[in-house]
């Protein structure tokens, strides 16, 4: 999974920089923090070149935001090669971004019955479940699958990590985040700088508290190309200038 498109904080990590740094925000518009929504690579099987020109067209109007406009498209490549799972995830997208849930979710547990060896759906579902249902444990369950088919991709464990932040398991979310932030490291994705920001909320928020860790990870955030809140650059520069 490549990454994400307007990606930003989630509501539980504006709450806690809120309660910890004293940080008024508008949380009205924000977006998930985690979006798997384009992959770079296929998981589709036997798709006619009518159906993949469709599903190319119906991708084009995702990524420019016209979900509605998209639907059509994507519903008729999947008609004219049900195997085209690429199209199948892209509706899901498409029907979870409009607030479809409902549907995104049977559209991805198709997507799961026609290839379960692609990881895609597996996240796109824990995305749904995590900030929308709020069924942590289903959303578990399913980043578990992606680490399962695919442990070098990074949004497995990014995902498992969100599961446990949400359930304020600090400690554990610290070590899935570790691992997201190596692979994206790997990938030279610059999402690494979402995963160092969540680990220095984590090192905050932990028992006992290491200002030091998270203000060295706020720092690589900040060094990643995230640009910091005021109060948590403050507390970052007190933080490393006291040592």
């Amino acid at each position: 999974m490549s990454p994400r498109i307007g990606r930003s904080l989630c509501l539980t990590c504006l709450a806690v920089l809120t309660g910890v740094f004293g940080i008024v925000v508008n949380t009205a518009a924000e977006k998930p923090a985690l979006d798997p929504a384009f992959s770079t690579r296929s998981y589709a099987i036997n798709v006619s070149r009518h159906s993949a020109k469709l599903y190319n067209e119906g991708t084009d109007r995702l990524k420019s935001g016209k979900y509605k406009e998209a639907i059509p498209y994507l519903v008729d490549a999947v008609k004219e090669s049900p195997g085209n799972v690429d199209a199948l995830d892209h509706l899901g997208i498409c029907l979870r971004r409009i607030g479809q849930y409902a549907d995104a979710v049977k559209v991805y547990d198709l997507s799961i019955r026609t290839n379960p060896k692609n990881p895609i759906p597996y996240g796109n579902l824990g995305l749904i479940y995590l900030t929308h249902l709020k069924d942590y444990q289903r959303a578990a369950l399913l980043y578990g699958k992606v680490i399962e088919i695919d442990p070098k991709n990074p949004e497995g464990w990014y995902g498992a990590g969100e599961v446990d932040f949400n359930k304020q398991e600090y400690g554990t979310a610290i070590d899935y985040y570790l691992k997201a932030a190596e692979l994206y490291r790997l990938m030279k994705s610059p999402v690494i700088r979402d995963a160092y920001f969540k680990l220095g909320v984590c090192y905050v928020q932990k028992l006992p508290a290491d200002d030091h860790s998270a203000a060295l990870y706020f720092l690589r955030a900040k060094q990643a190309g995230l640009e910091l809140p005021e109060k948590v650059e403050s507390f970052t520069r007190k933080i490393l200038q006291s040592r």
